[in-house]
């Protein structure tokens, strides 16, 4: 079949890619109904400008420690280490601050601590939110279940957690290959420093078991370049809204997110497109076909 390559022009954008990444991520909850691109808004609010250590608002509710103690309904912090436990009220105010910024009144809803490795739970990193009955404005934000309890998106809890300088246990694991692009104005020399594999990292939600960087053929056929291409055994499209399956066990990140983050990663104003002409599917006249009607 042929192939055809169209090289489109880009959105100019002025924000580094952790720039893009982190906005993306705390404008999550920031439009109030679901738009066409769930999750993915304005990129235009950056987060709270407090300092990481400083305490943006005493709880008024305490935080409960074990699911068999927490009430309905209740957002419940989920953790493996004790850094992580030692910070979950820090991560539960910030978290609400944020939510109640953005419109979202979860102040006297009840709180929550639970230790995963007690109750028997893989989920995709900790710490993570869950959420016990209904909560009015979070709903939206759940992206999977474990016990009938609802798992908010992964990249939210991932974002409060870096913001706050909390370091985050992944459980997936995964490859990534850096494909880059074939033509002068999207090949780009890529250094793999370890602030670029963290980065890879906050975007994978998964611990990076190694990089490698392509220029010519990637192992299974991309859309675009240049762009990001995972390799993993665990299913990186559960929890987050951002990830698509392309093939065996290869992921990428859907189309409508990595023009812009690939764009500004890759520090381009274009980016290649390839794709298969659609062929007419049989019996439906088409212009062309003999036996189309006149």
């Amino acid at each position: 079949m042929v192939k055809r390559t169209f090289i489109i022009l880009g959105v100019t954008i002025v924000l580094v890619i952790v720039a893009v990444i982190a906005y993306y991520l705390w404008t999550i909850m920031q439009t109030p109904s679901m738009s066409t691109i769930p999750h993915y808004d304005t990129l235009t609010t950056p987060p709270t400008t407090t300092s990481p250590t400083t305490t943006t608002q005493t709880p008024t509710i305490p935080i409960v420690q074990g699911l068999e103690n927490c009430s309905s309904p209740s957002i419940i912090y989920v953790y493996v280490s004790q850094e992580q436990k030692e910070n979950a009220e820090k991560f539960l105010e910030t978290f609400i601050h944020e939510a109640t910024r953005q419109g979202i009144n979860i102040q006297n809803i009840g709180r929550c601590m639970v230790n995963a490795t007690a109750q028997g739970w893989r989920l995709r990193l900790y710490p993570s939110l869950l959420i016990k009955g209904n909560i009015s404005g979070l709903e939206r934000y759940v992206e999977d279940y474990v016990d009938g309890l609802g798992i908010i998106d992964y990249s939210i809890s991932e974002a409060v957690a870096r913001y706050l300088q909390i370091n985050v246990t992944y459980t997936y694991h995964v490859k990534v290959y850096v494909v880059n692009g074939l033509s002068k104005w999207t090949k780009r020399n890529i250094t793999l420093t370890p602030e670029f594999i963290k980065t890879l990292q906050s975007i994978a939600l998964a611990h990076v078991d190694s990089v490698e960087r392509i220029d010519d053929n990637p192992p299974i056929k991309v859309d675009y370049r240049p762009t990001f291409l995972f390799y993993s055994k665990d299913d990186l499209t559960k929890g987050i809204i951002y990830m698509e399956k392309i093939g065996e066990n290869y992921y990428t990140i859907k189309k409508q997110y990595m023009l812009l983050l690939a764009t500004e990663f890759f520090i381009t104003r274009f980016v290649e497109i390839y794709f298969d002409p659609k062929v007419p599917e049989e019996d439906i006249p088409v212009v062309g076909n003999r036996e189309a009607p006149i």
